[in-house]
């Protein structure tokens, strides 16, 4: 069973000051301000002062993956916080399982907790820092309130970046997978990821291009995800169709282009096929 809205982002201060909570309250002590993390994000928004700043970090990931954990460098990945990414054997089945539904993959970026350097704050005051004064506290908080909780001490990081080889596309696609230390960790991670795309608060921001969102839910075995489309929502334009789901301490991510709202609507049901296989081989590991 379907529920379909579209929405153009208008929402109270609250909410964002809900997501900052989150991210604050999961921050660890001690990080490293020039070594950055970025965290890709498929928002279409736009600035007056770089098109491109707010397009999220693929391209940096890819950079970043061999200064990180690849699956031949350790089956047993450790980490003082007590979550970590997959271990080699575990990688290997998820990367076969996207493969199956998505295509080739390209690279895989792993990061233990530890290795999240940058604090929410700093995710937070390198973002007013880019935007300048021109944006209210509240809007610049989703657009740094994913950055914010990925980088934080207890969560762990997976990314499987893919090849547009798919659809007729020129952009790639990704999966995300965040290990974190409780279910608590894992919505914050979720509520983020949704503020960072939709931005509710900054609709009436000057100079800033806030995307038209096309949200919907689904059920999925035992979980509910949740489908943002989002980009050009005109007939046959090029979109971004972007799947999460929360399964206890552990959130999925799947971000995959599509040119029409036919595609659109084929890849939400690819995602959910994914989510239940990449599901299902964790339990089984």
């Amino acid at each position: 069973m379907g529920m379909s809205t579209r929405i153009r982002t208008a929402r109270t201060l609250a909410g964002t000051a809900l997501v900052l909570t989150a991210a604050l309250s999961l921050t660890a002590c001690g990080a490293d301000p020039a070594d950055p993390e970025a965290t890709p994000t498929s928002s279409a928004t736009e600035t007056t002062e770089d098109p491109s700043a707010s397009e999220g970090g693929t391209e940096d990931e890819s950079e970043d993956a061999s200064a990180t954990a690849s699956p031949t460098e350790s089956a047993t990945p450790t980490d003082a916080a007590g979550v970590f990414p997959p271990d080699e054997e575990a990688l290997a089945g998820m990367v076969a399982a996207i493969e199956e539904h998505l295509g080739p993959h390209s690279d895989t970026v792993t990061r233990t907790a530890s290795e999240m350097k940058t604090t929410a704050e700093e995710a937070i005051t390198a973002e007013e820092a880019r935007l300048g004064d021109d944006f209210s506290a509240a809007c610049v908080a989703d657009l740094a309130a994913r950055d914010a909780v990925h980088r934080t001490a207890d969560i762990a990081y997976t990314q499987v970046n893919g090849t547009p080889q798919d659809m007729d596309t020129v952009d790639p696609w990704f999966v995300n997978r965040w290990d974190t230390a409780s279910p608590v960790g894992a919505a914050a991670v979720r509520d983020a990821t949704v503020a960072q795309t939709t931005l509710p608060h900054c609709t009436d921001e000057p100079g800033l291009d806030v995307p038209e969102v096309e949200r919907s839910e689904e059920a999925a075995g035992e979980v509910t995800v949740e489908h943002l489309v989002h980009g050009n929502l005109e007939d046959g334009g090029m979109r971004t169709v972007q799947t999460l789901a929360v399964d206890g301490a552990r959130v999925y991510e799947v971000n995959h282009p599509a040119m029409g709202a036919e595609q659109a609507e084929e890849l939400k049901a690819r995602h959910v096929a994914l989510l239940e296989d990449l599901r299902a081989g964790d339990q089984d590991g």
